[in-house]
């Protein structure tokens, strides 16, 4: 929900459309406050139930949606409002809970036992992995500042960038 009504946000905003854009925003900003109190109230109240969902090897995965509503919505603070220090937030928020979402997953899908077979397995759900990186990594984009900012902004472990590359230009519209 976090995520889709983000970038939708963020389209519409894109179109011209800017009271829409910061409507979604502050709906985005309820929703997302929301899903954390739930998600506090599951750990208080069913601990054993959500500990088992985010070492399941078909649930685990969902998890990384908390670092993709986190990041997308930061990106709604940075492009509709300019707050860069509550985008920075999220962003080490989401670099955190990335950190510790994507190893909890690979470990659970390589070490824990029974592993399924690998055809029954893999699902869509596993694209996660690639959006919640994707997500850091684009908030830290719209951060930083400037080039050099944006080698340490900038977030992913394939990265092959080098302080010796040529000037990337780009546009966020």
């Amino acid at each position: 929900m976090v995520m889709a009504t983000g970038i939708v946000s963020l389209a519409v905003h894109d179109d011209g459309l800017d009271l829409a854009a910061k409507a979604l925003l502050w709906l985005n900003l309820a929703v997302f406050i929301l899903f954390w109190v739930l998600t506090f109230i599951r750990l208080i109240f069913f601990r054993a139930q959500l500990i088992y969902d985010a070492t399941h090897h078909f649930h685990s995965a969902a998890f990384l949606t908390m670092v993709a509503a986190t990041c997308i919505l930061g990106c709604q603070f940075v492009e509709l409002m300019s707050w860069i220090s509550v985008a920075k937030l999220l962003w080490f928020a989401g670099i955190a809970l990335w950190t510790l979402l994507i190893y909890t997953f690979f470990s659970v899908v390589t070490m824990l036992d029974p592993t399924p077979p690998l055809e029954a397995g893999i699902n869509g759900v596993w694209l996660l992995t690639v959006v919640s990186t994707e997500s850091v990594s684009v908030l830290g984009a719209l951060i930083a500042r400037s080039r050099a900012e944006l080698s340490r902004c900038s977030f992913s472990p394939w990265s092959s960038a080098s302080p010796a590359a040529p000037p990337m230009r780009f546009s966020l519209r």
